[in-house]
């Protein structure tokens, strides 16, 4: 699941994260259930920008934030794409098709 996938993504990369001064505390926390609220939201303002930032409060409380791009994204994911595209390999195959036979393809739901 692409939700899934990005909260793995800011799980790697919370080790480095840019510890915050004071301001603005975040309401969630850097664990499995806030990161996974903060990846949704993340995966959706990347289908519209080419980054986007999380912010979440680590272990110790610290405020911590997190910059991920859409191509960290599309390579973390990249197995989940291309297994998207199966279903749409195999219509072409069946329909005797190739992909220069089309010149739309309107996929349902998807990573956002």
């Amino acid at each position: 699941d692409f939700d899934q996938r990005m909260r793995d993504l800011l799980e790697s990369k919370l080790p480095a994260a840019e510890r915050l001064q004071d301001g603005d505390r975040p309401e969630l926390r850097c664990d499995r259930n806030g990161l996974l609220i903060l990846a949704e939201q993340a995966k959706i303002e990347l289908s519209s920008q080419l980054d986007t930032e999380v912010r979440c409060l680590s272990e110790d409380g610290a405020a911590v934030r997190v910059v991920v791009t859409r191509a960290e994204f599309e390579r973390f994911s990249q197995d989940l794409f291309e297994r998207s595209m199966e279903p749409v390999s195999k219509v072409l195959e069946d329909q005797m098709m190739t992909s220069e036979n089309v010149d739309d393809i309107v996929l349902v739901g998807g990573a956002s």
